[in-house]
């Protein structure tokens, strides 16, 4: 093992730029690379596992390069040189319909247990159960929402946005949690263009429908590769979920196939695609990938 005696800042910023240079080329999301440094450059500093990633924010003692004091220095290094950019947000979303107009559901990352509620008059608070323990209001979820728009959706309404919620939960979870081998991370790229082309103004539902094919089409091919099977380069996602299924692949429900495939036209306005069809495609590709995802 590599060890080093940084006695300075320029020795600790010359270390670190070059740890930085080598997760850039590897291609380490920026928000990630603050513990990914910490973690390489203790290890060349010899303390292995034992460095803390996550330390009081403090002034570091002076002339100490090690422990928190390390973590600390190159954190503020990481904060002076990409400020804004290391915040990142880790809800997902996914687009729902309501009363024929489409919103973002925001699904946020949750750890143990939450309670998940609905309650206009809580629209904006934050809630906790009877035990204290946290409480996800799904009111907050629905971005551009209103607390009077809240109130006046039926029982019917509120239940199939619970319902969306939940699945967009399970499906997420699993496309998120796949093994990063391409295709995967250009199939995930594609279901987030897709959903971005529904909710932009003005939205391209042609663009976004093409992109849910792509996006299951790449999560289909993955499994069939994984399977030991090879598929022909088309977009038919009916005889690509033929070659998975009998190669052992769980079946590929072809009610949401239908809703998803579509040819290369939409991306021209030919034929034309509504708002409905866009998002019941991008819907539709979650339920495929999620179920893929966890056959990966």
């Amino acid at each position: 093992m590599e060890t080093y005696k940084v006695t300075n800042e320029n020795e600790l910023r010359e270390l670190i730029e070059v740890t930085d240079a080598q997760l850039q080329t590897e291609g380490a999301p920026i928000h990630a690379r603050p513990f990914h440094a910490a973690s390489r450059i203790s290890q060349r500093f010899g303390f292995g596992e034992n460095l803390k990633l996550f330390v009081a924010d403090r002034e570091p003692v002076k002339g100490v390069y090690l422990g928190d004091d390390l973590t600390i220095r190159i954190n503020r290094w990481y904060k002076q040189k990409y400020g804004e950019r290391l915040k990142v947000d880790p809800s997902k979303r996914i687009p729902i319909l309501i009363r024929q107009d489409v919103y973002a559901l925001r699904i946020p990352l949750i750890c143990g247990t939450v309670d998940v509620i609905w309650d206009p008059e809580q629209f904006g608070t934050t809630p906790a159960n009877s035990s204290g323990g946290p409480v996800l209001n799904l009111v907050d979820q629905v971005e551009g929402f209103t607390k009077e728009y809240a109130r006046s959706l039926t029982d019917e309404e509120r239940a199939d946005i619970a319902d969306k919620f939940h699945f967009g939960f399970l499906a997420t979870d699993a496309i998120y949690a796949a093994p990063r081998k391409r295709p995967i991370p250009e199939a995930i790229g594609d279901l987030e263009a897709s959903l971005m082309l529904v909710l932009t103004r003005p939205p391209n539902y042609g663009i976004s429908k093409w992109e849910s094919l792509q996006a299951t089409e790449k999560f289909i091919k993955a499994l069939i590769t994984k399977l030991g099977a090879t598929f022909k380069f088309i977009h038919e996602l009916n005889s690509l979920a033929a070659i998975a299924e009998s190669a052992g692949a769980p079946t590929v429900p072809r009610s949401a196939v239908s809703k998803i495939q579509c040819s290369a036209g939409v991306r021209y306005g030919s034929p034309a695609v509504t708002m409905q069809e866009a998002v019941e495609a991008h819907q539709s590709a979650l339920e495929v990938c999620g179920l893929i995802a966890r056959s990966l």
